[in-house]
């Protein structure tokens, strides 16, 4: 291993929350100190069987490369992976799909990496372009 990296932030490609993520990143001094995947759904690809050892590889393949030492996951409202907010009856629902979610990826990081701190940041689009960070 040649160089090392701190963190992995792991996010959704949705095109609306790209500067958002690097503002996080900015603000928790990680810029140009971070790896990133960047995929449809962030964590939900985590609790999918069909997609999971795939991103779990892409995870390993970076924590090998780069003795990473934290993971973020950045989720956010309005997801089409989850069919968007027009599927939960409320903001709060959505919002506990995603973090029941995130609880089982990090059960599932955290048995693989028990020394990686991983921490989740959930983002709140309004207005379909407004983006805001929600306190977890």
């Amino acid at each position: 291993m040649g160089h090392q990296c701190k963190a992995i932030v792991i996010g959704c490609s949705d095109f609306r929350i790209q500067v958002a993520i690097a503002n996080l990143a900015l603000r928790l001094g990680l810029y140009g100190k971070y790896d990133s995947i960047i995929h449809p759904g962030a964590q939900k690809a985590f609790v999918d069987e069909e997609t999971r050892a795939c991103k779990l590889r892409e995870v390993a393949i970076l924590v090998e490369a780069h003795a990473t030492t934290e993971i973020h996951i950045v989720s956010h409202t309005d997801c089409a992976v989850y069919g968007g907010s027009k599927h939960f009856a409320t903001l709060e629902e959505e919002k506990e799909t995603y973090m029941r979610d995130m609880d089982a990826t990090q059960q599932i990081l955290n048995e693989i990496y028990p020394n990686i701190e991983v921490f989740f940041h959930m983002l709140e689009i309004q207005s379909n372009e407004l983006v805001v960070e929600v306190k977890l």
